[in-house]
């Protein structure tokens, strides 16, 4: 038996409407196109870098090789949630590789 067959069908109804008022689209700027991702809240800030990049196809270079901006150029931290974040439907965010990520060994020579 499933816990939210329990439920009184009303409850069950404004809980997937709750669940649902939790999704918002941000807006990833990558080489400066925008990709609108839609997120939930409560997730991490790294699940939605992932579905950008896979939306821009640029999953050429880990996730965590890239950083997240948000307008004013405050580095967001990727491991908090949305929430917590505070970021709001429709935010833009900019996403750029690190400086050096995967490119810092590239003028080394082995002798």
């Amino acid at each position: 038996m499933q816990v939210g067959s329990t439920l009184p069908a009303a409850i069950r109804k404004e809980s997937e409407v709750s669940r649902e008022d939790h999704r918002i689209r941000l807006v990833f700027i990558i080489n400066g196109v925008d990709y609108g991702v839609e997120v939930n809240v409560e997730a991490l800030l790294t699940s939605a870098v992932e579905r950008a990049l896979v939306e821009s196809h640029n999953t050429g270079r880990p996730p965590d090789e890239w950083e997240v901006r948000n307008a004013a150029g405050v580095l967001l931290e990727k491991g908090r949630t949305i929430e917590d974040l505070g970021l709001k439907n429709g935010a833009r965010l900019f996403l750029s590789l690190r400086v050096g990520a995967g490119g810092t060994r590239a003028w080394l020579t082995l002798r």
